[in-house]
């Protein structure tokens, strides 16, 4: 990887300094006969289901980038971003941070997803390659990685919260929780779930949906027909879904008439 007389801690404390200030994104821009620019790697899924959230990752680095070469780059040098298509597919993590520490990157910022973070962040560890995430809630991500950065609550934080809230201001003590099958979804129920015990609440019914596999909407149905089967007005619904997941779910839900707080 050539990153110039700088050297890559130099760069990477510039790198992140930028992201902070901005929006957690790289940048983007060519200076004709000018300094070799400072490549960062956005990667996230630019194809597939949740390619409109990539894309928003992608123009959002665009957007930093141009800001930041409109008044000069970092040390005169401008900065560019280059795009990588995790796919939304976890296994193609480690592939994927290997193509970056490969590339002329000197930075990352990814991935949208946990489950493809976490794959990934072994990876980048060994290649010493800093990554940043405004997304990838999961709490093993960033521990004992000295390499990866967080700038948004993990799921322990979150699941806390959730609990708290759900008892303490919804005043609902009873609940069923329907989680992802993965390193997203799994740490977030079970944050939710520890301190909700704590607290005193009592858990229902906990479900897991596995979106990679087929099935997920008869899946969704049959948590819904198990709900409306044993309703209960006066208990509420955890939700630790992946976006599309969840809008099916709670849409099944009022259709099928099921009174709960979600």
């Amino acid at each position: 990887m050539a990153v110039g007389r700088l050297g890559r801690p130099r760069i990477l404390a510039l790198t992140l300094a930028a992201f902070a200030i901005g929006v957690t994104a790289g940048g983007y821009g060519y200076w004709h006969s000018q300094p070799r620019p400072i490549t960062v790697a956005v990667f996230g899924p630019m194809s597939g289901d949740y390619a409109d959230s990539g894309q928003a990752m992608l123009a959002a680095a665009r957007l930093q980038a141009e800001k930041i070469n409109k008044t000069g780059g970092i040390h005169g040098r401008p900065m560019s971003v280059v795009a990588f298509d995790s796919r939304s597919t976890p296994d193609r993590g480690p592939k994927l941070a290997k193509m970056i520490a490969d590339s002329d990157a000197v930075a990352a910022v990814g991935g949208y997803f946990s489950s493809v973070s976490v794959k990934a962040a072994p990876v980048f560890k060994q290649q010493k390659m800093p990554v940043i995430t405004g997304s990838a809630t999961a709490p093993e991500l960033v521990k004992h990685n000295p390499w990866y950065f967080r700038v948004v609550p993990d799921n322990n934080s979150k699941g806390r919260f959730s609990a708290l809230y759900t008892d303490g201001v919804l005043n609902k003590h009873n609940v069923t929780v329907v989680f992802e099958n993965d390193a997203y979804g799994k740490t977030l129920a079970q944050a939710y779930i520890a301190e909700a015990r704590k607290l005193g609440m009592h858990i229902d019914h906990s479900f897991a949906v596995d979106s990679s596999q087929p099935g997920t909407g008869q899946r969704l149905y049959s948590i819904v027909h198990q709900l409306k089967q044993q309703q209960s007005g006066s208990g509420a619904i955890f939700v630790g879904l992946l976006g599309h997941d969840a809008a099916q779910l709670v849409a099944k839900l009022h259709a099928a008439g099921v009174n709960r707080t979600i």
